[in-house]
């Protein structure tokens, strides 16, 4: 009997269906939200912890990487033992994309897809509890401070005053119906961070895998999200007069 078939295919869930069933039955890759279950049945085991050296927890992110591998131009999964993470690599769109697992917690280490940027610098976060920092023309120690600029509940740029007003000017040059998707995906997907600088463009996200009701379309999803940006930034600049720009919502 195989690892997993021991682990998911005989033992009897809380809803009295073996993991085999709830895996679509007879041993067929999961069908749509299976992993949700088969990931809290794997997790909740005794012996189970989210460390490098635990085989489980290997073997778990293995089988969710593979199944995900084909929609990633059959991505390939890599062990990288110093980092402690489990890589899938793969292509989306044309562009590399990579996906990183990290043990420790069976969180998104890097979500990251390799394209050159001509548009200019990226770096939007996304943090319910930050409020906005404004300039205190009053304060003389404030101009050595960072300002906070909110795009959208939530989700803001950071940095000086010089940095504030190039990653706005960028953010300008996107296109409205990218602009909306971005900070629509951000709170869909639970992104922490999108950034974007010469050569690639990355996620950062704040689920674990079994916090996912269906991991491998929540990838998918990262996927198109990095793709569409990966196509406005290798572009450039295009012509200001050929579409308006967006107006800041904030500050929220």
């Amino acid at each position: 009997m195989g690892f997993f078939s021991s682990l998911f295919g005989k033992k009897k869930g809380a809803e009295g269906e073996s993991a085999g069933e709830a895996a679509g039955g007879g041993g067929s890759a999961p069908g749509k939200y299976s992993w949700s279950r088969r990931l809290r049945r794997a997790t909740h085991e005794h012996d189970f912890d989210w460390t490098w050296e635990n085989p489980k927890a290997r073997q778990l992110v293995h089988e969710v990487l593979t199944d995900a591998a084909p929609r990633f131009g059959e991505a390939k999964i890599k062990e990288m033992p110093d980092d402690e993470n489990i890589d899938l690599r793969g292509t989306y769109d044309g562009a590399p994309i990579r996906f990183a697992v990290w043990l420790s917690f069976g969180t998104f280490w890097a979500t990251e897809m390799r394209c050159p940027n001509r548009l200019g610098q990226i770096d939007l976060e996304r943090d319910h509890e930050k409020i906005p920092k404004h300039r205190d023309a009053d304060d003389p120690w404030d101009e050595d401070e960072e300002r906070r600029v909110f795009l959208a509940k939530g989700i803001f740029f950071e940095g000086s005053d010089d940095e504030i007003t190039k990653k706005l000017d960028t953010w300008a040059k996107l296109p409205e119906a990218l602009q909306a998707q971005i900070l629509a995906d951000m709170e869909r997907l639970d992104l922490r961070t999108i950034r974007s600088y010469r050569e690639d463009v990355s996620l950062g996200q704040r689920p674990a895998l079994p916090a996912l009701e269906d991991p491998i379309a929540y990838m998918e999803d990262c996927a198109r999200l990095m793709a569409a940006i990966k196509n406005a930034i290798a572009e450039g600049d295009r012509d200001p007069a050929a579409e308006p720009r967006v107006r800041i919502r904030g500050p929220v």
